[in-house]
Formats: C-alpha cells, sequence, structure tokens
C-alpha cells in the first residue's frame, strides 16, 4: 500500500511525485499527465482538492493555453480563483519545443501574448458568483455569473471606459446583452474613440470645468496616438519595473489591458519627472484622485468598500489602471508639474508633458526607480518582504491615529513615532532626512551653496561671511522642516524606516531584524 512520499508512473506516461495516503494521492503532490498538462497543489482522496494551480498545455508545447490558479473540490476548479488563458498573435506564433514547460507555478506568459483573465468564484468548475473578466482588448466585465454565463447584475467597461449597465437572467439574455454591448462598441460615434476624462478639479479662474472638458477632449484627440503607445510599451515592461515592496510574482498575474502602478512610476522616471517636486508618492496621489472622481460615479455601497480598499493599494503602489485612468493620471501630472508664464492652461500643460519629456522616453530603458529613490530598501530587500505585513500594520496605525486618516503620513510623524530607535541608536531626525532619496532628484549637496566661487568684488568682511552664513542655515533649516512635512506613501515610509536601518547599521547596529522588530514595537506604543 502506497503511504508518505513517492513517485507514481502511470502506463499511459503520467507520473505523480508527492503524498500518499491508503494507496491513494493525498496531501500535496504534481501530476504531470501524458497531454503535457500539469496540476500541482492539494489532494484527497486521489482528486485535486484544497490549493492548487493547473496548467493546460498548447498544442505546440511552447505556452500554456490556460491556468488556473486557486481553489478545488472533487478535481474541479471551486472556490475563487484566477483563470488565465493566452493566445499567440500570427505574428509571434512558436513553434514546436522539446524543451519541457516550467511548472505552472512558476510559468510568466510572454510580454506579446494574448491574454484573458478572469478572476472571481467557481463552482463544479464553472465561473458562478461574482467575478471580473478581463479581455484582451482592454474591456472588461465585473458582475454575477452562474453556470458560466453571466448573470443578474453587472456592468461592462469598454477598452476606452464607457460603461454599460447590464442585467441577465438567463442564458439568452447573457448572449442578448453581449450582443448590445457589441453593437455599441461598433456604433461608438467619433466622440468616443477617444476616452472620457474628468476635469474635475481642475478648473480655475481662467477656465472653467465646462471649458475643460471640450479642450481635454481635444487634447485626447490629438495626442490619442502617442498615449496609446506610451500605454502599450510600459504596459509590456517587466525589467526594471518592481519596487522593494512588490510581489515577486507580479508579471505572472499581470491583467490585460491595464498598466501597473509600478509600471508608470518607471514612465516618469524615464521622462526624468520624478524627483524632489514631484515624488513617488505625488504621481500616486494623481492617480488616487482619478480614483477617486470615477468612484462618484458608482452606486450603492460598492463606492465606499470598494474604493476604500483600493486607495490602500495605490498607496502600496500596487493595483492597475486602464486606458482612460491612463490618460486622467496623466493629464493630471501634467498639471502639477508644469508651470510658469508660458504654461497658464491646462492644454498648454499636458502638451509641454507629451511634446516634451515624454515625447524622450526610451523603449527600452534600464533606469530602475528602486535604485533612485529607494536604495536603502532595495539594498534589505529580503527584510523588507520579511516584514512586509508589519510594516503595513505601523504605516495603517500612523496613518489614523497620527494623520487622522489623510491619504498619507507625514514624515513628521513618522521621525516623532520612531524618536526613541533613533535617541537609542543617537541618529538625528535631521541626518534620516538628509540621507531620504526619494526627497531628491539631485544630490544631497542641494542644501550647500556654491563653494570657492571666483568673483571679482571685493571680499566680503566678515560681518558679510556670517550673515551668509546664517542665510544657507536658515534656508537649510527650511527645507529640512518642509520635507517633514511631506507626506509619504506606504513605499516612501519603507523606505524612510529602511533608511535609519541603514543609519543604525553604520553605528553598531548591525542586527537589522533585531532593529525593525524594536522599532514596530516602538510604533505601536505611540
Amino acid at each position: 500500500m502506497r503511504h508518505g512520499h513517492g513517485t507514481q508512473a502511470y502506463p499511459d506516461g503520467s507520473v505523480y511525485e508527492g503524498e500518499w495516503q491508503h494507496d491513494a494521492r493525498h496531501g500535496n503532490g504534481c501530476m504531470q499527465y501524458s497531454t503535457g498538462d500539469i496540476y500541482e497543489g492539494a489532494w484527497s482522496d486521489g482528486t485535486p482538492c484544497g490549493n492548487g494551480v493547473m496548467g493546460w498545455v498548447d498544442r505546440s508545447g511552447c505556452f500554456y493555453r490556460e491556468l488556473y490558479k486557486g481553489e478545488w473540490k472533487a478535481g474541479c476548479p471551486d472556490g475563487s480563483g484566477v483563470s488565465t488563458y493566452m493566445a499567440m498573435p500570427k505574428d509571434c506564433l512558436l513553434g514546436s519545443s522539446s524543451t519541457p514547460l516550467v511548472a505552472p507555478s512558476q510559468y510568466a506568459a510572454p510580454a506579446e501574448a494574448l491574454l484573458n483573465v478572469y478572476v472571481g468564484a467557481y463552482r463544479r468548475g464553472q465561473r458562478h458568483g461574482r467575478g471580473i473578466f478581463y479581455y484582451a482588448d482592454g474591456s472588461c466585465y465585473e458582475g454575477g455569473w452562474a453556470a458560466g454565463f453571466k448573470s443578474g447584475e453587472g456592468h461592462f467597461t469598454s477598452a476606452v471606459g464607457e460603461v454599460q449597465e447590464m442585467n441577465a437572467t438567463s442564458e439568452q439574455d447573457t448572449e442578448a446583452a453581449e450582443e448590445a454591448v457589441a453593437a455599441l462598441t461598433l456604433e461608438e460615434s467619433a466622440s468616443s474613440v477617444v476616452p472620457s476624462v474628468s476635469p474635475h478639479g481642475l478648473g480655475n479662474l481662467l477656465e472653467t470645468e465646462d471649458d475643460l472638458q471640450v479642450t481635454m477632449h481635444l487634447l485626447l484627440l490629438r495626442y490619442n496616438t502617442t498615449l496609446k503607445t506610451l500605454f502599450k510599451d510600459y504596459s509590456h515592461r517587466s525589467a526594471h519595473v518592481a519596487l522593494p515592496t512588490t510581489r515577486s510574482d507580479w508579471w505572472q498575474h499581470r491583467l490585460p489591458g491595464r498598466m501597473t502602478l509600478t509600471q508608470c512610476l518607471c514612465l516618469l522616471h524615464d521622462a526624468h519627472i520624478l524627483g524632489s517636486h514631484f515624488s513617488i508618492g505625488a504621481a500616486l496621489r494623481a492617480v488616487a484622485e482619478v480614483l477617486r472622481v470615477e468612484a462618484e460615479t458608482w452606486k450603492g455601497a460598492r463606492a465606499a468598500t470598494t474604493l476604500a480598499s483600493t486607495l490602500t493599494l495605490v498607496n502600496e503602489a500596487e493595483g492597475t489602471l486602464n486606458y482612460r485612468q491612463f490618460c486622467e493620471w496623466l493629464i493630471r501630472v501634467a498639471v502639477t508639474v508644469n508651470g510658469g508664464p508660458t504654461c497658464t492652461t491646462v492644454k498648454a500643460k499636458v502638451s509641454a508633458l507629451l511634446d516634451g519629456s515624454l515625447s524622450r522616453v526610451s523603449g527600452a530603458s534600464s533606469r530602475a526607480v528602486a535604485a533612485t529613490f529607494l536604495p536603502n530598501s532595495l539594498q534589505h530587500m529580503e527584510d523588507v518582504q520579511h516584514h512586509l505585513s508589519s510594516l503595513k500594520r505601523c504605516y495603517a496605525e500612523l496613518q489614523s491615529v497620527k494623520d487622522g486618516g489623510r491619504y498619507g503620513v507625514s514624515l513628521r510623524s513618522c521621525l516623532i513615532a520612531m524618536k526613541g530607535t533613533l535617541a537609542k541608536c543617537q541618529i538625528s531626525s535631521s541626518c534620516v532626512l538628509e540621507k531620504l532619496a526619494w526627497l531628491k532628484d539631485e544630490s544631497e549637496s542641494r542644501y550647500s551653496t556654491a563653494p570657492n566661487a571666483k568673483t571679482v568684488a571685493e571680499e566680503p568682511s566678515l560681518a558679510q561671511e556670517m550673515v551668509t552664513s546664517a542665510m544657507a542655515r536658515n534656508r537649510q533649516v527650511q527645507q529640512l522642516d518642509e520635507d517633514a512635512g511631506t507626506e509619504q506613501s506606504f513605499v516612501e515610509f519603507v523606505e524612510t524606516v529602511m533608511t535609519v536601518v541603514e543609519a543604525a547599521r553604520h553605528r553598531g547596529c548591525t542586527n537589522a531584524d533585531a532593529l525593525l522588530v524594536d522599532l514596530q514595537r516602538r510604533l505601536f506604543a505611540q
């Protein structure tokens, strides 16, 4: 009787390696079927049951045509899960391969693959309950499902952000609703070829929001091709994108027609926009504003619950933007970063951004956001990942208690909460501020005046030197005070913490793990 861990080869060529109990596959194991399909995960009485991953291999043997990761029962997907359906474009078709595919749990679809993704509930192998289906063209359906078909209330969002409410009670209703949506898509007027974006909060004495509605539509008509190219190129970017707080499997679980927030940050970094005047947190706050404005059109309790959880993800640089949200986000970025006497209107600011820095971004940049702005988090990435849950709890505690539930946590509040740890390691708050890379876009010398500057004027008197020195010191103190009031996103908060860890290491506190535990204990004790 097979019992314990072992490998079984079957006459049809299938192979099982894993745990057995009373002569049946039971526990954790991996089955490679004769077709090449692979299941990894939990078994019970000979069938997949519990959490597992299944990959169905394309006939070419070069990629998985379908992946499912989630809950199983009696050999079928049952419960919460994610299905990814893959196809390769005709110009990227792969020939047969003798090289075995990696296990489904480790597989990441090629960047050029066409993906459809379902995230939601299953029953007896069929989509059943609430779920979201993301289509390869960037559109999506969110709502109810029954026996594999759309059922009940839901809404369809087109690739350019147009929302159509749906309500299907049968398979026939589902087909009719889908035909109506398809007809709507085909009959879209010229006005809906580009996404509709909101001017909410962008109006001023020179331009009302009504004026801006027309202006922004004309801008999108003009720059639609440029924006689509940026969106496509950066949504396919995987190298030098992840932050130290990003899930290691983010590329495996990407969604079609979506751009991750880390890819958005990569775009701004390549365009030399991120820096002391427009931080990571500022970029994420612009995303949050887009989503807040969009949520005002939602109905019922969905608005409050969905928005709250979404904003938390945004603050952690997680989540994604569809094309409509991406366009509105870039407009809000342009309004914030561009100014001066030649850029007084939204049109001028958006044009300056798209015709300027964004027109020069490289399609194969090697610039990493983390290496530039989050160097200490990157250096201590293993510690960051190990303590990530605790760091999130600390941040949430500071956000609610210290800053009254504001979007972020002020740097000053963070340093006050860490004063015990700073005192223990003999580190001053000003030292931490001066070392924070995410507050800078140049070197730390930005606080200093140009030394040894030659001049033909007379040498200053002692009194003048004292005044100049005092003014320089006052500017430095003022800058530090302004920096201390900066709101931190979660990723910037983590960098602040890891900057303290690195500074403490130089003071002889070499155990980063113990220091982080002590720091978290002190944060919760505030």
